[in-house]
């Protein structure tokens, strides 16, 4: 018996073996040309066993007897053959079509890739999707060279996304099209086809007055043939700050207290006592006196971030249908923040005949938490204080007014946030309805109706609180009611032809589109009220405040367009558009302008001559040439004049009345931006190297700017009296280089992408102003920016500082001290006064730069994501509160390194309670280096094999772990270099804004 379990498992072990010998097959890859094809890919059918042939398209491989091999190559079919006991296998790719002309949306239409002649930027959805943001104009940042994006660290905050630079003053935001929906809001990453960026006028001037800064044009996803498709995926994340700032602990507090004392002096009003009598009281009395509180880490803590989105999509020859269902929620790092965001999208498209018929529909429900950062008050405030009154349990003391350790009536940050109740919701459906009718090859007539509607309703309520005697007001309750309500509607009809007959393609769009708009907002305020009622304004007290206030805006664009493309052989490109547009917004005569482009292309490498340079798959060079304009505001008919208060003598009275304050010319028209590029594109050995460079000069006239109005014209002070008016011109010019390196060894994969851009701008005109003054805050109230003819936008203008006064100095000035900050005198004149202010450096960078890469490994997939800025300044205006040396405020660790006789310092000057030592000017005191590399985004995944998952008919399945801004290097001695600003003459000011967080987080996803 043993014998025959003995002989049955030797017979079982060689039946085994043999059903799983291995064979080795060799062959060859060839192309269409029957030339061997590098690079291709072959792999064993449900198995993660491959190779890749060699340079002349050799392979060699071990697999199963029965076994099926995959040959597949970027731009061909995938061939799949069955050994069958063959030991030699040689296969043909056929290209594909599908990937070669590879389609590409380019305005009211769409054309092959291959024949582009325009600066046009083509942009992975998939890199977009990985990233955990809230938005996706976030994860476009170094995304394609020639666009910049600066985020806000706000839960659901906007981003400032400029392309090729600045195109005027008046902002360089560029056109967004969703779905062909002018303006409407980008949908969820996951549910984004294609993203394409125009960048140049050749491309954008089919969409004229918007599209000076710019086109981003996004289509959502379709159904695909085949059975029917669902998908999920979900985020988990967390967020933190990612570089906290160094502030005095109370111990350190009271060693600058103690340090510095020598030279403290008494309050001016002389009723505080002086800070040596504080020390004593915080250290004598700890329980009341000695909280050592971090008001840093009261304000910021941890953060969540997580996303939902599920899909399901299907299609046939009859139409395709796409539906998703989309949530995410960010609690943001500060107390108090936050963003939810709840979408839909279906898509559904029919076909019957000579017949299409489709809609495109998002609905999405956003609320917001209190985003307004609280970080200004957090840094000013003494780290002896407490959060919370110690006289009323549970209570806040709004103005940390305990008098004895603090007069500073600086606001408690926590019961900012604690005594706010914010209630804002934002609802918002977009949507198209379109019919298209071929009723001949080549002939296609459509028709759509775009509709966008927009409902906003914020409430905020601060109710009544405890507060400091030190504050300027009892307690009370406020409540605001802000609403606004947006209309748009389009209509668009366009009819295209497209003919090939012989070496000659021809294709031609003519176009008329009608755009309404309608806003109305209306926004209240009172105070004083009986009772706490968030969503009412009634109730107040006779002796209560209440403001009302609002607009309402309508207007209208008409426009006409056209478009001709035309090749021969495929090797000589030639493009022109065409748009004319009128707008209501301007006066009879003046509201239509016409915008043309011309580009041409040359496919060099389908020449004869370079027949030779076989490795040269494409060498095209491109130029071109157009005229956009750009439209500001809701000016003309919409607002003529702007009154000024102004006091008057009538019969020996003063009388208060008005004056004209500014007008707005009758001749007010379209800023224009004239463009002129040129570009090339290489690829080379089977698409494994990928290069484009791209050069542009844009000239922007008629700019439309507020000039001084002479005080002889009777309109009042020439300071206040202004016309709006066509005034300003700049120009900026640049280099956008990108390249891409393709890698297949085996098993491991990996590809390498980067991005650069070097931009500069010159004002070229202000209409006869000496300059623009910008960057006013609270302190800086004259400005910390100036624009000036012949610079950039928004330079930063201030003193110059000379190091600090030390006692051997023989040339201190009277009313100085040792100690003291030295400035320059840069006119010579014997003082220090405004006159010696200059320019002081710019927030503009020399250039900018990314890289991304990815690796490959069977079934892990690691990304990498670098981001970089080089060259610009930035105004650390947070350390006007923290290095000042003044008052009651806490201060930066930095402040331990001051100036004293014993420590002459030369970088911190002396401790002093007064301003007039001027440690708070306007310097290059507070200017930084703003240049930075980031770590953006590391992802490391891993998909589970098919032969797994086909068991269970799951077509996909991925895990992977993401960390958003990993780590940053920078100079810069603030939270994030990064600096987010709406205002484009106040950019690189540091001022307390939301910091970026880092997110850490964990993805699943799964398909079937």
């Amino acid at each position: 018996m043993q014998f025959k379990i003995l002989n049955f498992c030797i017979a079982l072990f060689f039946l085994s073996t043999a059903a799983m010998a291995q064979v080795t097959i060799t062959g060859q890859v060839l192309d269409e040309t029957a030339v061997g094809l590098p690079g291709v890919s072959v792999i064993e059918v449900g198995t993660v066993n491959g190779t890749v042939t060699d340079f002349n398209g050799n392979y060699e491989l071990k697999v199963s007897e029965a076994a099926k091999v995959q040959y597949s190559f970027v731009g061909y079919q995938s061939i799949t053959e069955a050994v069958a006991g063959r030991s030699v296998i040689e296969v043909q790719l056929k290209p594909d079509v599908v990937m070669i002309d590879e389609v590409v949306v380019v305005g009211y239409g769409a054309a092959k890739k291959e024949d582009l002649t325009s600066a046009i930027a083509i942009v992975e959805t998939e890199e977009v999707a990985k990233i955990p943001v809230t938005s996706f104009e976030q994860a476009l940042q170094g995304k394609t060279a020639g666009v910049t994006v600066i985020q806000s660290g706000a839960p659901g905050g906007a981003a400032d996304v400029r392309i090729r630079g600045t195109g005027s003053i008046n902002g360089s935001s560029p056109l967004y099209v969703v779905d062909g929906v002018i303006n409407a809001p980008a949908p969820s990453p996951e549910d984004i086809s294609s993203i394409q960026i125009l960048k140049d006028a050749a491309s954008c001037a089919i969409y004229g007055s918007r599209g000076a800064n710019g086109v981003i044009i996004v289509t959502t996803k379709r159904g695909k043939k085949g059975d029917v498709k669902v998908s999920f995926k979900t985020v988990q994340g967390v967020q933190s700050v990612a570089k906290p700032l160094n502030l005095l602990n109370a111990d350190e507090f009271i060693t600058y207290w103690n340090t510095n004392s020598a030279v403290d002096k008494v309050y001016p009003n002389g009723s505080s006592i002086t800070r040596p009598q504080r020390v004593d009281l915080a250290q004598n009395d700890p329980d009341n006196y000695y909280r050592n509180t971090s008001w840093l880490d009261e304000l910021y803590g941890m953060g969540s971030f997580s996303t939902y989105n599920a899909s399901v999509s299907s299609a046939s020859e009859h139409g395709n249908h796409y539906f998703s269902f989309d949530h995410r929620d960010n609690n943001g790092i500060q107390k108090g923040s936050g963003f939810s965001q709840t979408s839909v999208q279906l898509n559904n498209e029919y076909k019957k005949g000579i017949f299409t018929v489709g809609e495109n529909l998002n609905a999405r429900f956003i609320n917001r938490g209190d985003n307004s950062s609280r970080l200004e008050t957090a840094l000013r405030q003494s780290p002896l204080l407490e959060v919370y009154n110690p006289n009323s349990t549970g209570r806040h003391d709004r103005w940390a007014g305990n008098t004895e350790l603090d007069n500073s009536n600086n606001p408690n940050p926590i019961a900012s946030i604690e005594g706010r109740n914010v209630d804002h919701k934002e609802d918002w459906l977009t949507g198209s309805a379109y019919m298209e009718i071929e009723p001949m090859e080549g002939l296609k007539f459509r028709g759509n109706y775009n509709l966008m509607l927009q409902n906003t309703d914020v409430f905020v309520k601060e109710y009544a609180r405890q507060e400091g005697t030190t504050g300027p007001s009892l307690p009370t309750t406020r409540a605001n009611h802000d609403s606004k309500r947006v209309f748009n509607q389009q209509l668009e009809f366009t009819g295209s032809y497209a003919r090939t007959w012989e070496n000659h393609n021809f294709s031609a769009l003519v176009g008329f589109t009608q755009e309404d708009n309608r806003t109305r907002a209306l926004d209240a305020f009172a105070d004083r009220f009986a009772v706490d009622d968030p969503y009412s304004l009634k109730g107040r007290l006779d002796d209560a405040s209440m403001n009302v206030g609002g607009y309402y805006i309508e207007n209208a664009l008409r426009s006409v367009l056209g478009r001709v493309m035309y090749d021969y052989q495929g090797k000589y490109l030639f493009t022109a558009n065409f748009r004319s547009d009128g707008t209501s917004n301007f006066q009879k005569g003046k509201r239509w302008n016409s915008y043309p482009s011309f580009s041409f292309g040359w496919r060099v490498s389908d020449e004869s001559f370079m027949d030779s340079y076989d490795w040269v798959d494409l060498l095209k060079l491109r130029s071109g040439w157009g005229r956009i304009g750009r439209r500001v505001g809701a000016m003309g008919n919409n607002q003529l004049t702007l009154l000024n208060s102004a006091n008057y003598i009538i019969n020996g009275e003063l009388v208060t009345g008005v004056t004209i304050g500014s007008i707005i010319d009758e001749d007010l028209t379209w800023e224009t931006s004239t463009n002129t590029g040129v570009g090339m594109d290489l690829s080379i050995l089977r698409s494994k190297f990928e290069f484009t460079v791209d050069y542009f000069h844009n000239l922007s006239d008629g700019m439309i700017l507020a000039t001084r109005i002479p005080s002889s014209s009777g309109m009042g002070s020439e300071h206040r009296s202004v016309i709006i008016t066509n005034a300003g011109a700049l120009k900026n010019t640049g280099l956008e280089i990108s390249g891409t390196y393709n890698k297949f060894e085996g098993d491991f994969t990996y590809s390498l992408t980067t991005a650069l851009t070097f931009e500069r701008t010159k004002v070229t005109s202000l209409g006869g102003e000496p300059f623009l003054v910008g960057g006013q805050t609270q302190y800086y109230r004259d400005g910390l920016t100036r624009t000036e003819v012949g610079r950039n936008i928004g330079e930063f203008y201030g003193y110059v500082t000379d190091g600090i006064y030390q006692v051997e100095d023989t040339d201190i000035p009277v009313g100085k001290s040792p100690g003291d900050i030295r400035f320059k005198d840069l006119n010579g004149d014997g003082k220090i006064d405004a006159e010696d202010r200059t320019y002081i450096g710019s927030p503009m960078p020399d250039f900018t730069g990314s890289l991304t890469a990815n690796f490959g490994y069977k079934g892990w997939d690691l990304s990498l994501f670098f981001y970089g800025v080089y060259g610009n300044k930035i105004f650390n205006h947070n350390r006007y509160h923290t290095e000042t040396l003044s008052k009651s405020f806490n201060q930066s660790v930095d402040v331990l390194n001051a100036w004293t006789p014993d420590n002459p310092s030369n970088t911190m000057p002396r401790f002093t309670d007064q301003h007039t030592d001027n440690y708070d000017l306007a310097s290059d005191r507070f200017i930084e280096d703003g240049s930075y590399l980031r770590l953006q985004n590391v992802s490391l995944g891993y998909t589970l094999p098919s032969k797994w998952l086909d068991r269970v008919q799951i077509d996909k399945c991925r895990i992977y772990a993401t960390v958003q801004n990993a780590f940053t290097l920078t100079n810069f001695s603030g939270m994030d270099p990064e600096i987010y600003a709406s205002d484009m003459l106040s950019r690189g000011i540091n001022n307390a804004q939301y910091p970026l967080a880092r997110t850490v987080a964990l993805g699943f996803e799964l398909g079937f």
